[in-house]
This record gives C-alpha cells, structure tokens and sequence, in this order.
C-alpha cells in the first residue's frame, strides 16, 4: 500500500490536507502531523504514522522546509525501500502525487515529473498576467 504523509511546522500540514480534501475529495491513505504545536517531541508525534507502515508499504513523505528539523527527522528512513521524502511541499505537488496511479512502486522519475509540474505553477503573477488570456486556460 502507498502510505502519504503531510508533516511540517505548526498547523500548515493539515491546512494542506484540508484543502486537498475540498478539491481532491480526501484520501484515507493520507495523514498530517502538525509538528511543534504542543510539548509532544517530533520522535513521539510520528510514531502514531510509522506503526501503521508495513515492510513493503510505499511511503511519501511530504515536508515543508528543506533543511528544517521536520525534514531533518527524516533523513534517517532514506535508506527505507521504497520510501520518498519530499520538501518544500506545497498543495500542487501533493495533488499531482497522490493522484498517481499505484500500479506498482513509484519511481523517482514520475515523482520528478510532479515536482516539475508543481514549480511551474509558482509564478510571478503580475508579469505573468501581461502575456496569459484566461479565456483559452482556465475553466470558467
């Protein structure tokens, strides 16, 4: 089974899950740890996650700040088959991962191609605006 997880400073995580929900319908594969907002250490917050994983699930793991201590944390399950950790997450790019089809494990290339899909929607809008027409990109 692939197993996702939203996990990053303060309640971002599950604002992101919140609204992947609203627009994607939710998915019960998935779970947000808000680190930091309590007394409780990073380690105790995600080992309610980990005892659910099994040997041969598929993890995802989705973080907000590269280099940060919840990104740092885990460093150590890089080593983990079949186990991706992903930075500097926004809503885009876990749409466009959960939404990959599970048939088999996923590659570091199909994770790429999310990745890329997500950084080209982060724009500068108002030099952007100058030379895009609504009308032929979005549905109204």
């Amino acid at each position: 089974m692939r197993r996702f997880l939203i996990a990053g400073h303060g309640t971002l995580p599950d604002g992101i899950l919140d609204a992947f929900n609203r627009i994607a319908g939710g998915d019960d594969r998935v779970t947000a740890i808000d680190a930091y907002t309590d007394h409780t250490a990073l380690e105790d917050a995600m080992a309610p996650f980990f005892k659910k994983v099994k040997d041969d699930d598929e993890v995802v793991v989705f973080t907000d700040l590269l280099g940060g201590s919840v990104n740092q944390f885990f460093l150590k399950f890089l080593d983990r088959p079949h186990f991706h950790l992903i930075s500097g997450s926004n809503l885009a790019v876990v749409i466009g991962v959960l939404h990959i089809p599970e048939e088999g494990y996923l590659s570091k290339e199909r994770i790429e191609e999310e990745l890329d899909l997500a950084r080209n929607q982060l724009v500068y809008m108002n030099d952007y605006i100058k030379t895009f027409s609504f009308e032929n990109n979005f549905e109204t």
